[in-house]
């Protein structure tokens, strides 16, 4: 419309906003925390058959460990999107998906809990997923000792250096999304 002035953006605020920007960019780039290494992981099959797998295994591959119980409400609401990864990426030669079930205590009844897992594998149509027992407790130990607790579920994130680059605690809605654009983005590096 003519004759109308339209409100001017200071300079100053301009650059004062774009300075700022630029210094939590380089804060960000150098204090940034360096991915730490998982010292252990110790499981053995629980359904599905195959092998042990130990802290070597990791070695080249991207791996998702995921720390679920069948008991576990946030757990329950959660293991679909992780099933859907495991079915998404398990055709990918350098993903793992390791889905570590747990009754909450010490694991010492391996085959009341293969029981209880087998019949929610069952349940929810996911029998291919391969499940794994942390006898011990050494291999949630090891990932509380980076992320500061382990709560059910836990997942973790190694990339093929054996380094933990993504955590999640308990399970909110768009977890899944996070977590598939970060195995894409560690499977193309």
């Amino acid at each position: 419309m003519a004759g109308e002035t339209r409100p001017t953006f200071p300079k100053w605020k301009l650059w004062f906003w774009l300075a700022m920007a630029v210094i939590v960019l380089v804060a960000v780039y150098f204090w940034r925390e360096e991915p730490q290494p998982l010292a252990t992981l110790e499981l053995e099959p629980l359904t599905g058959g195959g092998a042990a797998v130990t802290t070597p295994d990791l070695k080249g591959h991207v791996t998702l460990v995921n720390i679920w119980g069948t008991w576990c409400p946030p757990c329950r609401e959660e293991f679909p999107h992780i099933v859907e990864l495991y079915r998404h990426y398990r055709d990918r030669p350098r993903f793992s998906l390791l889905a570590v079930s747990t009754s909450g205590g010490d694991d010492d009844d391996v085959d009341a809990l293969r029981a209880a897992t087998l019949e929610f594998l069952d349940q929810q149509k996911a029998s291919d997923l391969p499940t794994y027992v942390d006898p011990g407790k050494k291999t949630r130990e090891a990932i509380g000792a980076i992320v500061g607790m382990v709560v059910y579920p836990t997942t973790v994130l190694v990339d093929a250096q054996g380094r933990v680059r993504g955590h999640w605690i308990g399970y909110r809605t768009g977890t899944e999304r996070e977590m598939s654009l970060l195995i894409d983005h560690l499977l193309a590096e």
